[in-house]
């Protein structure tokens, strides 16, 4: 029940999945009771048959046969024998959605996905649900509104491509200014940190190499050592470490060392990111660099919220704005295969026995969790049930 509030407000075709993954994993880490139970109910039956107590092996002497009736839950063709199992098939369920893909960088950095879980205060309620539909991808777009059907459409400006979310915040020339907002914005916040700590910051000097201008976002020092960090808020499809090293090679240059040897007056330089996808995924590469400065994963969560709410500022711009491209884009056709999400597979049936609590009882009270999840965050209908269950280092919202 609660889970069908909980979907109220999310997309119609919002996967499960979304639901139950652990939070660190993306999803929100609602357990979902059909699956959870039968768990811990085995889990039970292994304690009592290791027991060296009389009256124990006397219980299991008498009642064997029922305690050996348990329905151990399927995720996909796996078979889940503990709650390890569980977490890891339901993650893995979840990135193989569409909706899901972009959050399998999350359990890099776990501890950058805990606001969705550990009861903070640094948002408000509308900006954290806000936030929790930009990070499961559940924000409503012209290309999720066609799935099913056999045409997509294309950016409403006139960009040659489809309209979906990760083309409204990443690309679309309507987003532009908000994107330079977003990278502004956490160039500002660990500026603001760094000088906090001591350092001295030089924000986007401009380096004339011969390879052409260079203007890295911050070149910091504390007047032994200086360092070169340039911003980057990437796609949710590529992997943030490997756009982080090939950052950090664009600004390994020679020129680039020593000039800001000689304007720091240090003798020691080296080259660093500040990475996120639009999703809130850190580069976990990248976190371990900056934390040899003296950051921490609270500096990275407070980083991981922002870059969500400015997320969603980018796609409210896209919403609002009836400007197009002056030039028409080359021809494309507008016909693509229709992005499906995976259905979410359970293998339980009318028979099984769970004690006290029969299969109806717990689907309803799975139901009703969600339920009242998705209208107390105002979630799509269609947000994976996974998103909602996982682990919030995952990814999730480790609801439980």
């Amino acid at each position: 029940m609660v889970g069908e509030l909980l979907r109220a407000s999310l997309p119609d075709n919002a996967e499960r999945v979304d639901d139950t993954s652990r939070a660190k994993e993306g999803g929100l880490q609602i357990w979902q009771l059909e699956k959870w139970i039968p768990l811990l109910k085995e889990r039970r039956r292994q304690r009592l048959t290791n027991s060296t107590h009389p009256i124990i092996l006397s219980i299991l002497r008498t009642s064997n046969q029922t305690l050996q009736i348990v329905k151990l839950p399927i995720i996909e063709g796996n078979t889940c024998r503990t709650l390890e199992d569980l977490y890891k098939y339901t993650s893995e369920s979840l990135y193989k959605k569409l909706d899901g893909r972009g959050l399998r960088f999350s359990s890099a950095m776990p501890l950058n996905h805990n606001w969705k879980i550990d009861g903070n205060k640094i948002q408000t309620g509308k900006l954290y649900i806000s936030s929790i539909k930009t990070h499961g991808n559940l924000l409503p777009t012209q290309a999720r509104a066609s799935r099913g059907r056999n045409e997509t459409p294309m950016c409403g400006a006139g960009c040659n491509s489809r309209a979906s979310s990760s083309h409204n915040v990443q690309a679309c020339t309507r987003t532009h200014s908000m994107r330079i907002k977003r990278h502004d914005m956490v160039t500002k916040l660990f500026d603001e940190r760094l000088k906090h700590m001591g350092y001295t910051t030089i924000i986007e000097p401009k380096i004339r190499t011969s390879a052409g201008l260079r203007n890295p976002d911050l070149v910091i020092s504390d007047g032994l050592t200086s360092h070169v960090l340039d911003t980057q808020i990437v796609n949710d499809f590529d992997d943030p470490d490997t756009l982080h090293q090939n950052k950090k090679i664009y600004y390994s240059n020679d020129e680039i060392i020593k000039w800001v040897k000689e304007k720091t007056k240090t003798s020691l330089t080296s080259v660093s990111t500040i990475t996120f996808n639009c999703r809130g995924c850190m580069s976990k590469t990248s976190a371990v660099d900056l934390k040899k400065l003296g950051l921490t994963n609270r500096d990275f969560t407070l980083a991981t919220v922002k870059v969500l709410e400015y997320t969603y500022i980018c796609w409210r711009k896209y919403n609002c704005s009836t400007m197009r491209r002056r030039t028409p884009p080359t021809n494309k056709s507008t016909t693509q295969t229709p992005a499906k999400n995976v259905p979410f597979k359970t293998a339980f049936s009318a028979q099984d026995d769970w004690g006290n609590y029969t299969k109806n009882t717990i689907n309803t009270l799975d139901k009703t969790i969600r339920q009242s999840i998705r209208s107390w965050l105002k979630l799509p209908k269609d947000t994976p049930i996974t998103f909602i269950h996982a682990r919030a280092a995952d990814g999730g919202l480790e609801i439980k």
